[in-house]
């Protein structure tokens, strides 16, 4: 691979599973196909972080975010989730979605187990392929809250008074 290429994957692995970005840079051919999946999406605000802003320089503010979304992503990235996106004072992270086809694509030290192909999946009128990813995102999310209670000394020290989470997860097709 190009030293691009290989500085593209390496920007892209912050925000995307390992297996996914492989994927992307040994396939050419993946688009933007649309397909129906059933997917967890977990969306978490930090509460208070507009109050615990207030009087704050711009530098503060931004050390502060930083701090929260070093401690989101972790959790979203030490649990196989893409993010989504980020959201002013939260994130939005996805699991489920890419899904790996093939064995040859997992990389089995950090991806869940091998996924069903979608058609077997509905012909066996369930998706149990995906309890996996429910799974990690309901993980990923416990352990948000551990991690900001964590860092309840930081943020008292800081200034930013006690923080904490509210967090969705929805398991559906999408």
């Amino acid at each position: 691979l190009s030293a691009r290429v290989r500085r593209l994957g390496s920007q892209f692995s912050q925000f995307l599973p390992a297996s996914l970005v492989g994927r992307l840079l040994r396939d050419a051919s993946i688009g933007p196909e649309t397909e129906r999946h059933t997917m967890t999406v977990l969306i978490v605000d930090v509460r208070g972080f507009t109050a615990a802003s207030e009087g704050k320089t711009p530098e503060q503010i931004a050390g502060f975010a930083q701090k929260c979304f070093e401690v989101l992503s972790a959790e979203v990235a030490r649990y196989q989730g893409t993010i989504e996106k980020y959201t002013g004072d939260g994130l939005m992270a996805l699991w489920g979605v890419p899904t790996v086809d093939s064995a040859a694509d997992t990389d089995r030290s950090a991806a869940p187990m091998h996924v069903m192909p979608a058609a077997r999946r509905q012909r066996a009128g369930a998706d149990l392929g995906h309890a996996r990813y429910a799974a990690q995102a309901v993980s990923a999310a416990v352990a948000m809250q551990r991690a900001v209670d964590g860092l309840s000394g930081w943020f008292a020290d800081h200034g930013y008074g006690q923080l904490q989470l509210s967090i969705g997860l929805n398991t559906g097709p999408m």
